[in-house]
């Protein structure tokens, strides 16, 4: 700066000098070859920043010679070089397809245009007036539901429980006991508040229906009034596989409508499956679209390698018959699934029981070349289902049985 006195004030005047610079003749090496160094122009102070040498790779330690100025890339003997080695990119959403960058191990979530989403509630959730989803509480919901007609199970003119009000839904929910017709010649009944009696057809102490049967094509009846979507499900794309005795009594490409139809007639006593079989179907339905999740259109949509959907009896059996091998079946305790054409991909194995429980899961970051192993000892004699995923996008399924005898 020019500095001067103000003849007129006597205050100090400092004007700029537009001939100098702050950082001229000043020499800001600070002798480290490992930094990089220059002077602020615009208030002279130096300046000395570390000198980049991260080469981009998270499987080196990068560094710099203190000695010569040289980036060093030293290979960190603690880094797998797949850095999606162990990472689970599953983000809970049906609707993403989920892989991991093999370039820096992070997790990509990109939308699948394929997806659909089917919706259902199990009787736990039907039976709690102060539950909630997605904004609405249980009673709004039920409300809205039964605000378009009552709820009726069975067949009108032979057997049936009519439910028109909210109170008797929550009364009779979740239900229990043995899976059996409506009794005999007890016509149709129309249940009323306060008492929602429903009588001949037996209860508990509490009012709660004693005829898991009956308590789940209720809640089946609820869940396809909510969810048309799952209403119009074909059943080979509802990623559960369904007796062959209840696919042999639907139509040829048979819906969860359908699915619902035939219970009714089972409780009505107007059809031969046996009322156990069928509740199991339809308890699967409930159980594995709890809350949401997506269908298997798009695993099964053309031009995509998966599971083949085949027509009429066969299909709801034919969820990815092809992709992979799953030997012995039935098995004892034990099962070897082949999957060596996926062999270096993120796989996650679920096992579900015949009614859509998870008995079981195996996760690997990487597929091995050889069959997978699956301990499935603690598991009791019966129906399972293993689903596949891959690389959090493709899915596949086959049924087996466990046979303990």
């Amino acid at each position: 700066t020019i500095d001067s006195c103000n003849p007129y004030t006597g205050a100090c005047v400092h004007t700029a000098d537009p001939n100098c610079s702050p950082c001229q003749g000043l020499n800001c090496d600070d002798g480290n070859p490992c930094t990089i160094d220059y002077c602020n122009p615009y208030t002279g102070a130096c300046v000395h920043k570390p000198k980049n040498c991260d080469d981009g790779d998270p499987c080196t330690i990068d560094s710099c010679n203190p000695y010569t100025g040289a980036c060093i890339h030293k290979p960190d003997p603690n880094c797998n070089p797949n850095p999606c080695y162990g990472v689970n990119c599953d983000d809970g959403d049906p609707c993403t397809i989920d892989s991991c960058n093999p370039y820096t191990g992070n997790c990509i979530h990109k939308p699948n245009p394929n997806c659909q989403l089917a919706c259902s509630f199990t009787q736990g959730f039907w039976g709690n007036s102060g539950g909630s989803f997605n904004g609405q509480t249980t009673t709004q919901i039920v409300q809205n539901i039964l605000s378009n007609g009552p709820v009726v199970i069975g067949v009108v003119g032979y057997r049936s429980l009519s439910i028109s009000q909210a109170q008797c839904i929550f009364k009779l929910l979740p239900g229990g006991g043995n899976a059996n017709a409506l009794p005999a010649n007890m016509g149709d009944i129309a249940v009323q508040a306060s008492a929602c009696a429903i009588a001949p057809v037996p209860s508990y102490s509490d009012g709660r229906i004693q005829n898991i049967l009956a308590a789940q094509t209720l809640a089946l009846a609820l869940n396809v009034r909510y969810d048309p979507n799952l209403a119009n499900l074909q059943l080979s794309n509802a990623c559960v596989s369904f007796p062959w005795s209840v696919l042999s009594s639907l139509p040829a490409n048979p819906t969860v409508l359908d699915l619902l139809n035939h219970a009714n007639r089972v409780l009505a006593g107007i059809a031969n499956t046996t009322p156990s079989t069928i509740n199991s179907a339809v308890a699967t339905v409930n159980e594995y679209f709890d809350e949401c999740a997506s269908t298997c259109v798009a695993a099964n949509s053309p031009g995509e390698e998966g599971p083949s959907v085949a027509n009429g009896l066969e299909a709801a059996s034919a969820f990815a018959e092809k992709g992979f091998r799953l030997y012995p079946n039935p098995a004892s305790g034990e099962i070897m699934v082949d999957l060596k054409q996926y062999q270096g991909l993120p796989a996650t194995l679920h096992v579900y029981s015949v009614l859509g429980g998870l008995a079981h899961r195996q996760e690997f970051a990487e597929l091995p070349a050889d069959p997978v192993r699956m301990e499935l000892a603690g598991l009791s004699s019966g129906l399972y289902f293993l689903k596949v995923r891959i690389a959090g996008e493709q899915e596949m399924g086959k049924e087996f049985v466990i046979s303990k005898q």
